[in-house]
């Protein structure tokens, strides 16, 4: 999250209010889970990437080609 990025979000209209880095973490946690709950209910496979620091462009790439190339593999 970038500096700039709290006062953003603390204009959402979204209850509990996002005030400081905790209130934003709990928020952002939980709209991933429902995204990936309603990704989940589609007819696709969800590759999550994990990573502290946002990634470049390329090593989004690359591990995307990674998780590929594991299911893939396991079929």
């Amino acid at each position: 999250m970038n500096a700039g990025d709290l006062p953003k979000l603390g204009s959402y209209p979204v209850e509990p209010r996002v005030r400081d880095c905790e209130t934003a973490c709990h928020y952002l946690r939980y709209e991933r889970e429902v995204t990936l709950r309603l990704l989940s209910q589609l007819p696709w496979q969800v590759i999550v990437v994990a990573q502290t620091n946002p990634p470049s462009v390329t090593e989004v790439r690359r591990l995307a080609c990674d998780r590929l190339a594991e299911l893939y593999t396991a079929t």
